[in-house]
């Protein structure tokens, strides 16, 4: 036989291990990109051969190295009967052109291509995946295991452990699981709810559940010890900020227990900034699974928030975070407060207080959202100026009137929808 009729053995044998490198690359992203959760579903669902995942979830490790051996050795030779075939053909100035052409190929049709696909079909590609490296484990096994023996051998020396235990579930999974089990009614609404606020946290800024400054309850470092003590039993608050000069100017936090104490002893007048607590500044845009962090870790319960320029927007309890997972909480000194009502069709009274969120979901309208979280701060913004009582602006379909106003901010609200004939009228 000629070498002219097996002049096609070299480039199949080419294409043969290519290949194998793509079920290789995609196989190792699929099983990596499942997670514990997920293939555990995917071995307990019953499909045929799901069961062949078992092998990935006892040793991961034995898999994995199998996966890199038979990509490398199949890479390797790749390399090596191109190279024998283009210096045949080329001779030696064909050596850079095989070498160039052959590492772009492995790495966008071996590599990047395949990976990046099994990437989002990891599910449905699981089970051919796990079913051929299940014999390719039993085909390199000898060669495998006394590389992880090596390898094993070199991290112990080196003072690290190897772990045999399946991959990490990761706050994906978690989240799959939680839907899972929501679908199939083994979780209840509320606890899923609550599951579901907790990963949520890392999303949400200080600036979206705050106090603005502007329904701040505040002492001046210059008040009366008898009138700080007044005004803490009517707010039923225990911690109070206090300022100095400008109601912005926060120094300090006044507790309710602090000041007792030198009450209840007969111990007044007492100086409030000598018993005040250093304050604790965050700013607007730190996201509440951070700040919730930093409460556990300094110990406190409340903290001032700034905003870009270094000015008080408001303030941030640890209660406000709490509300953020298991919804509004209310103790025996909390009054009920009615953030909307409806008294006639297409006519809500609201509270300027009320989050633009809920108000679209209550009324089933759209607003426009900016630097502003509330009804009132959206009025704000439409009329340029603090809203005074009586005031009307109009958006859309929507006739706004402020009910209730003082001289820094706006209480409540009349919200009319209007006809669309009327709409185009007043226009």
């Amino acid at each position: 036989m000629d070498n002219s009729s097996l002049s096609w053995i070299e480039p199949l044998g080419v294409i043969i291990c290519l290949i194998l490198s793509v079920i290789f690359s995609a196989s190792e992203t699929v099983l990596t990109s499942l997670g514990h959760l997920k293939t555990k579903h995917l071995v307990e669902s019953g499909k045929k051969r799901a069961k062949l995942l078992e092998l990935w979830l006892s040793d991961p490790n034995l898999v994995l190295a199998t996966i890199l051996v038979g990509n490398t050795v199949a890479n390797i030779l790749a390399s090596f009967i191109t190279a024998v075939y283009i210096f045949r053909v080329f001779g030696k100035a064909g050596e850079s052109i095989s070498f160039g052409l052959l590492t772009f190929i492995i790495l966008v049709f071996c590599e990047i291509s395949p990976k990046t696909y099994a990437k989002y079909h990891a599910e449905k590609l699981a089970i051919p995946a796990i079913f051929l490296m299940k014999i390719f484990v039993w085909l390199l096994y000898p060669v495998t295991m006394v590389l992880m023996n090596i390898s094993r051998g070199m991290i112990n020396l080196l003072g690290g452990k190897v772990s045999k235990e399946g991959p990490f579930i990761t706050q994906e999974e978690i989240e799959y699981l939680i839907n899972v089990s929501d679908k199939e009614g083994v979780l209840e609404p509320e606890k899923r709810e609550m599951l579901s606020s907790i990963f949520e946290l890392s999303e949400i800024s200080v600036k979206e559940i705050m106090v603005p400054r502007t329904d701040m309850v505040r002492v001046s470092k210059d008040t009366p010890f008898e009138e700080v003590v007044k005004q803490i039993v009517e707010c039923q608050y225990s911690r109070i900020p206090v300022y100095e000069g400008k109601m912005d100017d926060i120094v300090g936090i006044l507790h309710a227990k602090d000041l007792f104490q030198y009450w209840l002893r007969g111990e007044k007048p007492v100086d409030i900034g000598k018993i005040m607590r250093k304050p604790y500044f965050v700013p607007e845009s730190k996201k509440v699974d951070e700040l919730l962090k930093e409460f556990q870790q300094k110990n406190i319960q409340l903290a001032i928030v700034v905003d870009e320029y270094g000015g008080t927007a408001g303030l941030v309890t640890i209660e406000d975070i709490l509300e953020e997972i298991v919804g509004e909480i209310r103790d025996e000194y909390d009054e009920e407060v009615e953030l909307i009502s409806s008294p006639g069709k297409g006519v809500f009274l609201v509270d300027a207080k009320i989050n633009l969120n809920e108000l679209e979901e209550k009324i089933g309208v759209t607003l426009p959202k900016n630097d502003y979280e509330t009804l009132g701060g959206f009025v704000f913004d439409l009329m340029g100026r603090i809203p005074k009582k009586g005031d009307e602006v109009v958006f859309e379909n929507l006739k706004i009137t402020v009910q209730e106003a003082d001289h820094r901010r706006v209480l409540k609200l009349k919200i009319q929808k209007q006809e669309e004939e009327k709409v185009a009228d007043n226009n």
